[in-house]
């Protein structure tokens, strides 16, 4: 049985590009702000993984449903890994503030089924022992993986194999969701159409 990933991550931070690098299927990324993927997509790597491409979580439209999208993924088999795709930034704090954003969200999961992959690190200086040495110390995270434009298909899948866990079935449900996705908006619209699309996952 292949490892199932999700791929979570900001708008641009790279998810697509790595799931063209690794399937080798193009014409999914961008390089613009707005969200090219918008729901959520299972591509096979064979002999190696399952990764799913999931919507940017901080879109500037559509939030709420890439959100339930995201989810879907989740719930849809056991995962052995969510990895929080974040984009390299001449700030190495700014780094570990993203994934800070987004592990936060995710502690009530398995113990270290999230990890990280930091991609465009050709665009920076900092190097990766350091981003490592910054990540343990402000989250305690340790497993890494990173992406620059010259790494191939073959070496990110390896190296993503190399940090998935035992499959876990995750149920993301309508009170873990709120959760998760950080929404504390109390508005009954937005409670009532969460019940409604969490219902749904199941059957997707």
């Amino acid at each position: 049985t292949l490892h199932y990933v999700v791929l979570i991550g900001d708008v641009g931070a790279g998810k697509s590009t790595l799931v063209e690098k690794l399937s080798g299927v193009g014409g999914r990324s961008s390089d613009g702000d707005t969200s090219v993927t918008t729901s959520s997509e299972t591509f096979a790597i064979p002999g190696k993984l399952m990764v799913s491409d999931t919507p940017g979580s901080n879109a500037m439209s559509d939030k709420f449903q890439h959100n339930v999208w995201i989810a879907q993924a989740l719930n849809f088999k056991p995962v052995s890994l969510i990895l929080n795709i974040v984009k390299a930034d001449t700030r190495i704090d700014n780094v570990v503030e993203k994934v800070r954003n987004y592990a936060e969200g995710f502690m009530d999961l398995p113990e270290n089924l999230f990890a990280v992959c930091v991609t465009h690190m050709d665009t920076v200086k900092w190097t990766r022992s350091t981003f490592l040495e910054h990540l343990e110390n402000e989250l305690g995270m340790n497993e890494v993986v990173f992406a620059d434009v010259n790494s191939t298909g073959d070496t990110l899948a390896n190296d993503i194999l190399g940090i998935c866990k035992q499959p876990h079935n995750i149920t993301v449900d309508s009170e873990n969701f709120l959760r998760m996705f950080k929404i504390n908006d109390n508005n009954m619209k937005i409670l009532r159409s969460t019940r409604k699309e969490v219902a749904t996952f199941e059957l997707i």
